[in-house]
């Protein structure tokens, strides 16, 4: 009989810790699921921006080309932080000569002089003949989208003279998800389109393809 009242007496005591047990438990899950969901509101603009990144880079990004592109004809480049932007053309082999105006004003007609691989081609500059009419326009562009200064969008382009029509383009975006100072050391705080199967690389082959139509 005695057993049987320290049983009855241990009962209640059980219950009384599993309960304690369980409130505890249910506290933790309450506080993780707070946490959970603060870093999700505080998050959530970032993950709406991604989507939108990946909606621009699929609809506007890699290359694209929208009509036939004549061999063999004049390219003009637009002015370029590096200087070199008249090298671009060349990579799509079928160019008569490049025209280019260097920092001071003054233009030039280039032509390119091939060398064995790996050896640089050599770059002929000679004064600009403005007999000779160029009927491509190759330019880059870096902008920040108006609707949301978080993105911007990087372009080369080629576009005709005659008409200032676009035949054809290579796109990337990039979303900006955060202020740098926000982060530790100041790491990277954005992203961009995923093309690795679509690089400038395709960009020059298409190029090419659309000289041969």
């Amino acid at each position: 009989m005695v057993w049987n009242q320290d049983a009855k007496t241990a009962m209640p005591n059980q219950t009384a810790g599993s309960n304690q047990q369980g409130a505890t438990l249910r506290k933790a899950l309450i506080l993780v699921g707070f946490i959970l969901l603060a870093i999700f509101i505080y998050h959530f603009d970032t993950f709406v921006g991604q989507w939108k990144l990946d909606r621009l880079c699929e609809s506007e990004g890699g290359s694209r080309v929208f009509s036939k592109i004549e061999r063999n004809v004049g390219w003009i480049v637009d002015e370029h932080p590096t200087g070199h932007m008249y090298k671009g053309p060349f990579n799509f082999k079928n160019v008569a000569f490049v025209r280019w105006r260097n920092e001071i004003g003054d233009w030039f007609d280039i032509r390119i002089k091939p060398k064995p691989w790996p050896q640089e081609p050599e770059y002929q500059f000679a004064p600009a003949d403005t007999s000779q009419k160029v009927k491509y326009r190759y330019r880059y562009s870096l902008v920040q989208l108006q609707d949301d200064g978080r993105f911007s969008r990087s372009r080369y382009e080629v576009t005709d003279v005659t008409n200032d029509k676009v035949v054809a383009s290579y796109t990337t975006f990039r979303f900006l998800w955060t202020k740098p100072e926000r982060m530790i050391l100041h790491m990277p705080t954005g992203s961009s389109c995923d093309l690795k199967s679509d690089t400038y690389q395709n960009f020059i082959q298409s190029i090419l393809a659309a000289q041969q139509k």
